[in-house]
């Protein structure tokens, strides 16, 4: 039974998963698992279809339960497994269903790696990830839409939440992106697994931070370079990126960082100015829906909103 997989959510972007599992399908020893957050019907249907004539297992959330049945599947060699979720369960109640389970099979011996499905990656790099001695690492990842590294994001103030400064040394990260990154079992058993009330965005920073408070220390792999086209399952700038982005931020200080950190001054200075920032650009823009959303993610922060934004509240 192999202990390497490549974890990879689907939420209607099923092409960007085939073309994934045709540039990773070829490594050796390495099992690609693929979770199906309840897609649209068409969608899983492409995957499922891609799935099935490479040889995948094909599983959904009732048989995921029946981890000696599926220990026993696993040792038989199939590498290519395919879970379809009854509900969107977001970034980590989708990826955590993969993780869960390959960890309870392999006993915390595993080796993930998390990669979005519009992350382009080469066979090479995931090697290269999977193989690395650290507990959590990550590539630099190139974003198409900055034209450039990803760097800012890699050194937060965990009392804020906020970035601190552009990180372009290792020596100073102390976070990874969440578009791609490699777990080991002996990390999810030290810091648990991915933190599920975010639903979408902003997950990175309360599992680093958890990290961080617990003694790890996150290794960035400036040698190794994915790219990330960015956005393909929710689209940049709409009213749910500016609600979860906005309330999630929020939720994060009042759970997290005000109480272990205190710096409350610091975070409300920078939390208003940069939503008045966001309402100017996006005001400029005539972007009425992501103004609204952002609006609505900052109620929703304050009164402690989890989870899916309710579709009765969808813009």
């Amino acid at each position: 039974m192999t202990s390497k997989w490549i974890v990879m959510l689907n939420y209607n972007v099923a092409e960007h998963c085939l073309r994934n599992l045709d540039a990773l399908r070829t490594l050796p020893d390495v099992g690609i698992f693929f979770v199906d957050n309840c897609s649209s019907p068409a969608d899983y249907a492409l995957l499922r279809a891609g799935c099935e004539s490479n040889g995948g297992w094909l599983l959904d959330s009732n048989a995921a339960l029946n981890i000696d049945s599926i220990a026993v599947r696993l040792a038989a060699g199939p590498h290519l497994i395919l879970l379809r979720n009854e509900t969107n369960l977001g970034y980590s109640g989708g990826n955590n269903a993969a993780l869960r389970m390959l960890d309870a099979v392999l006993h915390g011996r595993g080796q993930y790696l998390i990669v979005n499905p519009d992350v382009f990656i080469s066979a090479l790099t995931a090697s290269a990830l999977l193989d690395n001695e650290a507990e959590l690492c990550g590539p630099a990842i190139y974003e198409h839409w900055r034209q450039g590294l990803a760097t800012d994001d890699l050194a937060k103030d965990f009392a804020t939440g906020f970035s601190t400064r552009a990180a372009p040394n290792r020596r100073r990260v102390n976070i990874l992106h969440g578009s791609c990154f490699k777990v080991s079992g002996s990390a999810l058993a030290k810091y648990g697994f991915l933190p599920d009330d975010n639903f979408l965005y902003e997950e990175e920073v309360r599992y680093f931070e958890r990290v961080h408070r617990l003694g790890g220390t996150p290794v960035y792999l400036d040698q190794l370079q994915v790219e990330h086209i960015g956005k393909a399952s929710t689209r940049k700038l709409s009213y749910i990126y500016f609600y979860y982005i906005f309330r999630n931020r929020l939720s994060y200080f009042i759970e997290i960082g005000g109480p272990h950190y205190r710096r409350y001054g610091r975070f409300w200075f920078l939390y208003c100015s940069w939503a008045q920032d966001v309402i100017r650009s996006q005001a400029r823009k005539r972007n009425w829906a992501g103004i609204r959303g952002l609006v609505r993610g900052v109620w929703d922060g304050l009164r402690g909103i989890k989870g899916p934004l309710p579709r009765s509240s969808r813009d």
